[in-house]
């Protein structure tokens, strides 16, 4: 008796398996660039389609002179980069003269800021502070930390990309 050494699938249902693949593909594959707001343990808490050139701030009072800080950043290569930052005043804690390597210093009417930084940040931890009130600013979008998480918590902002599904189920 001969064996048979193959299986053999009708001709009908091959389109079905290839049709169920090429969706799965699809539907959760990493395609779409997006900004990512997480817990430590990797828990997303606020995800938002990315594009090139796009930017977002982090703004929150300094905890010792009680001026706004505002820092600037953007996505390039896959990295956060800080690009700028906007102050008030110089004092305790607060950036000294940068590098000739990393921007210069202008002065606003209202303000004071360091530009062209472009310093790579491998990863942005943000700590929740209790009365900062740490914001993220992204587009029309403003959000306060205290929202996403409670005060004392480490959050990660982070570039990803996401998967149809991931973005579906995430909004």
């Amino acid at each position: 008796m001969k064996r048979c050494t193959h299986v053999h699938v009708p001709g009908n249902l091959w389109f079905p398996g290839v049709v169920l693949v090429l969706f799965s593909l699809v539907f959760f594959s990493p395609f779409f660039p997006s900004l990512t707001i997480e817990t430590k343990e990797g828990k997303v808490l606020y995800s938002t389609p990315w594009s090139k050139g796009d930017r977002f701030e982090l703004s929150y009072l300094h905890s010792v002179n009680k001026s706004p800080i505002t820092d600037l950043f953007t996505v390039q290569d896959g990295k956060i980069l800080l690009i700028a930052s906007r102050f008030h005043s110089f004092g305790a804690g607060v950036a000294a003269l940068p590098e000739e390597s990393e921007g210069h210093l202008q002065v606003r009417r209202d303000y004071l800021e360091y530009v062209g930084i472009e310093r790579e940040m491998p990863v942005l931890g943000v700590f929740v502070p209790r009365e900062a009130n740490t914001t993220f600013r992204y587009g029309k979008e403003v959000i306060p930390l205290n929202r996403l998480s409670p005060p004392g918590t480490l959050l990660r902002i982070r570039f990803t990309r996401q998967s149809f599904a991931a973005r579906f189920f995430l909004r």
